[in-house]
């Protein structure tokens, strides 16, 4: 145990940038080449006198996993930000950027040496601001930036079978030790390994740890973290075994739920999309799944996942889910449970995580490449028509369009539309909560899955 730390054709590609897609808490957005997906994050209040931000699971430019965490400020004032790099090899060292008004501004942890897992902790000094750490190699993720550590964390759909490594990266933003605990649930039993309790992290450090040195050739693993002292940031990281560069994240979820919206799902033939479910309660759970993708009809698919066990839903390919670009999934459960998409290749060789998408009013959606976005969906749950404001920021300048979303519907807006926008990030403004997902056109970011960020 360590503490240390393409697809057969132009459809399987475009169904890979879906896949990328920005969970931000309103829609989703489709892709041709690359996309990405951003999971909920940050509400901040724009009138905050200072802020902290935590991201965590990247590497140096010589690991598995570099990336670039783009700050996004939706407020009419710059910012100032001062972030630390935490390396975890020990190493630190700190950066300083400014975030224009309506603006956005990068930090590359890949341009630093080491082969250790970073964890980048920020103070902005003001609010309104929000970030997350997108990773830049191909079939690789978007995680959002969180203010807090959480006293429990969890992510289903992980694999250690033989040609997959599956890693959960932690990191303490407090000023003392936090003490943890890693338990994992897979289709064998309940699994508590002794050398990953009681485990203590120093105040400020990144710690890494190998699932697969202790939950031995597994499939649809749900990882658990307990911090029994202090608070934690926890990523975990999916990657092929063999090139350690086909590396998904995913910024998991902090409580089991009887609801969860996954805005963009991809149908496509050439690519399998799973929901990787978990119980971790002591009753069956009896789980539905809508599935919408206009103008299909399309049939619910259901499953009953036992206590303290997992169980897999395949969306697609599926006989009663017409191969046709994105599905608006809505699962629903008589317990609460924790739920992953997990979307592969044919070959399963690769997979790729996502969150569910969690509900907001004022969120960021990021554009980490500059390419622009391929396309976007905005999901309301509601009974009230939601009225939208999308304001594009670009790193010069910023523009505005406004819809409605009518309740109980999604609004796709397709590359027509989202590719004029050419953003940085894009925030959105609603007077109801939405689900957003978006994709991103770009060279890299292919097959990715993000939420998105939840900012105010």
């Amino acid at each position: 145990m360590s503490t240390h730390s393409r697809t057969r054709s132009h459809r399987a590609e475009f169904a890979l940038a879906l896949i990328v897609l920005i969970i931000f808490a309103v829609g989703h957005f489709g892709h041709q080449n690359a996309t990405e997906n951003l999971p909920q994050g940050l509400a901040i209040p724009a009138d905050a006198e200072s802020m902290a931000l935590y991201c965590t699971g990247f590497t140096g430019g010589g690991g598995a996993t570099p990336a670039v965490v783009t700050f996004v400020d939706a407020s009419n004032t710059a910012h100032d930000v001062t972030a630390t790099l935490v390396s975890s090899t020990g190493a630190s060292r700190v950066v300083t950027l400014q975030v224009p008004a309506h603006g956005v501004s990068q930090l590359t942890p890949s341009e630093f040496p080491g082969n250790g897992y970073y964890s980048v902790s920020a103070l902005v000094h003001g609010g309104g601001v929000s970030a997350s750490s997108s990773f830049t190699r191909a079939a690789t993720s978007v995680i959002p930036c969180v203010g807090q550590g959480d006293v429990t964390w969890y992510s289903s759909g992980l694999s250690t079978h033989v040609g997959a490594d599956a890693f959960l990266t932690m990191f303490n933003p407090t000023a003392g030790e936090d003490v943890v605990s890693v338990t994992a649930l897979s289709p064998t039993g309940f699994f508590a390994p002794s050398g990953l309790q009681g485990l203590v992290l120093a105040a400020h450090s990144t710690t890494t740890v190998d699932l697969g040195a202790s939950v031995v050739n597994q499939t649809d693993i749900m990882a658990t973290v307990h911090a029994q002292r202090g608070s934690v940031v926890v990523a975990a990281l999916q990657m092929d075994a063999s090139s350690k560069t086909s590396a998904s994240a995913t910024g998991g979820v902090i409580a089991p739920s009887r609801f969860a919206v996954f805005p963009s799902t991809t149908t496509f033939d050439g690519v399998r999309s799973v929901l990787a479910i978990a119980n971790p309660t002591s009753a069956p759970a009896v789980v539905s799944v809508s599935v919408v993708i206009r103008p299909y009809a399309t049939q619910r698919l259901s499953i009953t996942v036992n206590a303290l066990s997992v169980g897999d839903l395949v969306v697609s390919p599926s006989s009663g889910v017409p191969a046709a670009g994105a599905a608006v999934l809505s699962v629903t459960s008589t317990m609460p449970i924790v739920t992953t998409l997990v979307t592969q290749l044919d070959n399963k060789k690769n997979q790729w995580l996502l969150a569910p998408a969690l509900p907001g009013a004022d969120q960021a959606i990021v554009d980490p490449t500059g390419q622009g976005f391929a396309s976007a969906s905005l999901v309301n749950t509601g009974d009230q028509p939601a009225s939208v404001v999308l304001s594009a920021h670009n790193f010069t300048g910023s523009h505005s369009v406004t819809l409605i979303v009518p309740g109980h519907d999604s609004r796709v807006l397709n590359s027509d539309v989202v590719s004029a926008w050419k953003a940085g990030a894009v925030s959105l403004t609603s007077d109801q909560p939405l689900y957003v997902s978006a994709a991103v056109a770009g060279p890299y970011l292919e097959g990715a899955v993000e939420n998105g960020l939840g900012v105010r």
